[in-house]
């Protein structure tokens, strides 16, 4: 069981389905696991008599239940349904999953009973978990919020069907778009409040799919797919851009097994993968191949794929920003600056090195004016080659008025960009202070006062006086 929770985690629902299959046809292997587990589960009390498992505990029970949820996400109904109905109907996860199959095969009356009885099953273990510790009930929290969600898309599909089937109904169209907007515009301001988790993301949004197809709440998905790629669950996010990938999936199937898989993508042609068809879902694509360690053919891919941006007058600029400013995050880290003591020592040679890196990222900025993770990054590169030039200048003492000319240069950038960072990080994310970015911007005056003093006196005025409450210990210290 636990190697098949662990496949589940990570989203490997084709060998989850594959094992429980095999498990489940084979009657005399179930037999010795549900033997040995019952063993094992009355040995493990302390004093080696405990009870056995109840009926909805069991290893056939628990196998079941995942074998239903992998079912579930490779849109195999047939299956999921035949693992259901071993469940009882009075265990939480044979309640909810009747339910979900009612819902599926349009049984609006069926669905609403499981609904009830699923709402009474959790009643029960909530109240007891809650009262221990949030965290403990965190996860019936969750599902009391997806059973909210299962009845309004059951509302919105009975709409639905009453529009199709009745060609005399009142119900207007419009009215109807509207009423669904109303409820997906509800969802998105829930799934803002949600914590970054990766297993409460994923419950979340293969729910909603029984209503909104993945492809037509691709920025939601999008999002999840960052998270778990994020979470190290790269499996996970591959999933779930292979369904923004494939046209063919309906509302009712959040991850199909027999989609359109990364791998194929890639070894499409260029022109196939870079299509601007779906923009954000292949810059998605080309960050999950870099997360698996294809880093030269992403940034290669990467490269093209913005320069198709570049000359496209239907894209976003601020799509254009975010690509352009990962060339220069992934051209970094494959070509990162050598230690001062490999270099020659001249302009020439460190300018060549960094600016196409720096100009990436002031290209960014100039892109979307508004977006502080591109200032920042310009800010924090023109301070890396402000670092190399100090250091040179005690190596070189013969040419430091050809570096104080370029010290000059990006200590003004760097101020320019991190005052940028800092008032627009604000605006972005409320109350925020950033204590690095402040940090770094009292270093390059306190360091740089008489190079800076100019970008400085024009770009402190945006910051808050509040904000420098947190840095005075170091103001303080500076002055003294």
């Amino acid at each position: 069981l636990g190697m098949l929770r662990c496949l589940m985690s990570l989203g490997d629902w084709d060998s989850l389905s594959a094992i429980c299959s095999e498990v489940w046809t084979d009657t005399a292997l179930l037999s010795e696991l549900e033997a040995s587990y019952t063993q094992e589960t009355v040995s493990s009390h302390p004093h080696g008599r405990g009870p056995a498992p109840s009926s909805g505990t069991g290893f056939t029970a628990q196998l079941a239940s995942l074998a239903a949820k992998s079912s579930w996400n490779n849109r195999n109904w047939a299956e999921m349904a035949n693992y259901t109905e071993a469940l009882s109907p009075q265990s939480l996860d044979g309640a909810f999953l009747r339910m979900i199959n009612a819902v599926h095969s349009l049984e609006f009356d069926s669905a609403s009973h499981w609904v009830r009885q699923t709402r009474r099953l959790v009643d029960s273990d909530l109240a007891a978990l809650v009262s221990e510790s949030y965290e403990r009930g965190y996860h019936l929290m969750v599902t009391v919020q997806e059973l909210a969600e299962v009845e309004e898309i059951i509302h919105i599909r009975r709409l639905r069907q009453r529009y199709d089937e009745d060609t005399t109904s009142s119900l207007d169209r419009d009215w109807l778009n509207r009423k669904e907007k109303m409820v997906t515009d509800l969802w998105q301001s829930r799934l803002e409040n949600l914590p970054p988790d990766i297993d409460v993301w994923r419950r979340v949004l293969r729910l909603r799919s029984l209503l909104v197809p993945p492809q037509a709440d691709s920025e939601s998905w999008l999002q999840f797919s960052t998270l778990a790629r994020k979470g190290g669950r790269l499996g996970l996010a591959r999933r779930a851009l292979d369904v923004l990938s494939d046209s063919s999936e309906s509302a009712d199937a959040p991850l199909s097994g027999d989609s359109l898989t990364l791998s194929a993508s890639l070894s499409a042609p260029t022109s196939s993968l870079l299509s601007l068809k779906q923009p954000y879902v292949t810059f998605g694509f080309l960050q999950q191949l870099w997360a698996e360690g294809e880093r030269d053919v992403s940034l290669s891919h990467l490269i093209q794929f913005g320069d198709a941006l570049a000359v496209s007058p239907t894209v976003s600029p601020l799509l254009q920003a975010r690509v352009v400013r990962q060339i220069g995050m992934w051209e970094h880290a494959l070509r990162p600056l050598p230690s001062v003591n490999d270099l020659q020592g001249t302009v020439v040679e460190v300018e060549t090195l960094l600016s196409p890196i720096a100009n990436a990222y002031q290209l960014a900025s100039q892109l979307d004016p508004q977006w502080h993770k591109a200032f920042r990054s310009w800010a924090l590169i023109n301070y890396e080659v402000l670092r190399v030039y100090r250091s040179l200048c005690s190596r070189f003492p013969s040419r430091q008025s050809s570096y104080a000319r370029m010290i000059k240069r990006h200590a003004e950038a760097a101020t320019t960009g991190i005052l940028r960072a800092i008032i627009l990080a604000r605006s972005a994310t409320g109350q925020r202070k950033n204590l690095q970015d402040l940090l770094m911007l009292l270093t390059l005056f306190f360091d740089n006062a008489r190079d800076v003093e100019g970008a400085f006196m024009r770009g402190v005025e945006g910051i808050p006086v509040d904000y420098w409450l947190r840095v005075t210990p170091q103001l303080i210290a500076r002055i003294h």
